[in-house]
């Protein structure tokens, strides 16, 4: 194709080449992705990493996920199912909405599309609103596998929930890429809220969540049960910003008794950090 573009177009015979890419991920692990050794891949090579990112997402879960991937060195982003029709709002619906269904290109609402104006910019999207929202197996039944299927087909075996809050201690990677002392220096104020969804909890459960070591307010805790039938409550915990390091954040879950009348230990299904700016 090449030869033949050369032979027939004198001003390409200089100026044709070959680019090559690489999408990692395949769209379902766009937090616990590690770029490292991809790039590595392709390092001194012509080849680029572009991260996928698999259906629509809010804006601001989107936005967390283009600061990330830039942050840990991607050479651009990939969007996958963006556009799909089956997931989609119009506009008479509330923007950002979660309920998604069939909708035509000319019906669907401006907002659906507005990530993809910001995430091109990592200096754009630096200090906008935006959502870590921890994938989950137990939220990404993907195409009808469960469990260990799942990992095994997907290859996600970074995916670090749903995690049973047995007695002991537990540890997950917490991803984060706000720049914190450039957002105040701008006269922004970042306001971190940590978001927890757990399945069969109960109050006599007693356990404390730190963040690199330093202990979270167990007095600024707020819980909200969603369905008490099957206990999924989510707990909130505001965060001081200054806790955080761009990279290598560590969240851990000590957990000192649980309720002897359960049968089952609580289970952390869903995690979200929300960053939300105020000011300038």
């Amino acid at each position: 194709m090449a030869d033949a573009l050369k032979s027939r177009t004198p001003a390409l015979r200089e100026s044709v080449f070959v680019l090559h890419a690489i999408s990692p991920g395949a769209g379902y692990m766009p937090l616990t992705l590690d770029l490292e050794p991809w790039l590595k891949l392709v390092e001194g090579r012509p080849c680029w990493i572009y991260p996928a990112n698999n259906h629509w997402k809010q804006t601001e879960v989107t936005r967390a996920w283009a600061k990330l991937m830039w942050r840990r060195g991607a050479h651009g982003l990939y969007l996958f199912n963006w556009g799909h029709l089956l997931y989609g709002f119009d506009r008479h619906t509330p923007p950002q909405s979660e309920t998604l269904g069939t909708v035509w290109f000319d019906e669907l609402h401006p907002s659906y599309y507005q990530a993809l104006r910001e995430i091109g910019d990592p200096g754009l999207v630096a200090f906008q609103d935006a959502t870590y929202d921890l994938e989950s197996e137990d939220r990404g039944k993907l195409d009808g596998m469960q469990g260990d299927n799942n990992r095994y087909f997907r290859g996600i075996e970074s995916i670090e929930l749903p995690l049973e809050l047995s007695v002991g201690t537990h540890t997950i990677q917490l991803p984060f890429a706000e720049d914190i002392a450039g957002a105040e220096a701008r006269g922004h104020t970042p306001l971190i809220t940590l978001r927890l969804r757990l399945m069969q909890y109960t109050v006599p459960d007693d356990f404390d969540v730190s963040l690199n070591g330093d202990l979270l307010d167990p007095a600024t805790r707020t819980t909200r049960a969603i369905f008490i039938m099957d206990n999924d409550t989510w707990m909130e915990y505001p965060i001081d910003s200054r806790l955080f390091a761009r990279s290598g954040n560590e969240l851990t879950f000590t957990v000192r008794a649980l309720n002897p009348q359960m049968e089952v230990a609580p289970s952390l299904n869903d995690l979200e950090l929300v960053v939300r700016y105020q000011g300038a």
